[in-house]
């Protein structure tokens, strides 16, 4: 989101001032992940709740998205079993992005190191 602001290419350049938000407390988490369960007529436990956001430190992209697959995956009452399975949706849907920015940069410390680039062989 940054660079929509900071690169002098991109339509928004200086459009405005960037503000560094903190992330929401785990305890309004979960009260919101509770109440949006139980408006569904759908159980889930305040720890049950508190290990969402823990598992995915309090990302709020992340809380939100495993919350969905939790929800998705819950007929009545979440289990641990629907917990964990969808943490490894959530793992499997991002894999792709960790892997590629994990190679690039795994490339970037070789360049750095060996005098490596992407076309030759260290």
């Amino acid at each position: 989101m940054e660079a929509l602001f900071d690169d002098d290419t991109k339509p928004f350049y200086k459009f405005g001032d960037i503000m560094y938000l903190p992330r929401i407390p785990a305890n309004y988490w979960v009260k919101y992940i509770t109440d949006k369960f139980k408006q569904e007529e759908k159980q889930i436990t305040r720890n049950q709740a508190l290990w969402i956001v823990e598992r995915v430190d309090g990302n709020s992209s992340y809380v939100q998205q495993l919350s969905w697959y939790v929800f998705q995956r819950t007929s009545r009452k979440v289990s641990d079993g629907i917990l964990n399975e969808a943490l490894r949706e959530l793992i499997e849907q991002c894999n792709d992005i960790f892997e590629a920015k994990t190679k690039k940069s795994f490339y970037l410390i070789l360049s750095w190191t060996f005098g490596c680039n992407w076309t030759n062989k260290c």
